[in-house]
């Protein structure tokens, strides 16, 4: 069994992942925005680290069409940043695992 975390759980995609993982042996940690910051590198780090996640599905999005230009700063965070992050923090995870 794999301990998998999902961030953007409460989107349309995230949504489709808890129907998804209802019916999975793994074992799904489903996250939005008031629960994990995907933005911040420390937070991401020690969520994997406690939770001993073996892989990170990544739904989350900057959605606000209308307000991306003035918010770039957001859409860039929640849409690339916090990808890059996950992605690192997973690499991390699973270097740890191998030289066990």
């Amino acid at each position: 069994m794999h301990n998998i975390l999902v961030t953007g759980a409460d989107g349309q995609l995230g949504r489709e992942m808890r129907t998804l993982g209802a019916a999975s042996r793994h074992r799904y940690f489903f996250t939005d925005v008031a629960d994990l910051d995907i933005t911040d590198a420390n937070t991401v780090r020690r969520f994997v680290e406690n939770e001993r996640i073996d892989a990170i599905v990544n739904c989350a999005a900057y959605t606000n069409v209308d307000k991306a230009e003035e918010e770039a700063e957001t859409d860039y965070s929640t849409s690339r940043k916090s990808a890059g992050i996950a992605s690192n923090r997973w690499r991390h995870r699973a270097s740890m695992k191998e030289t066990k």
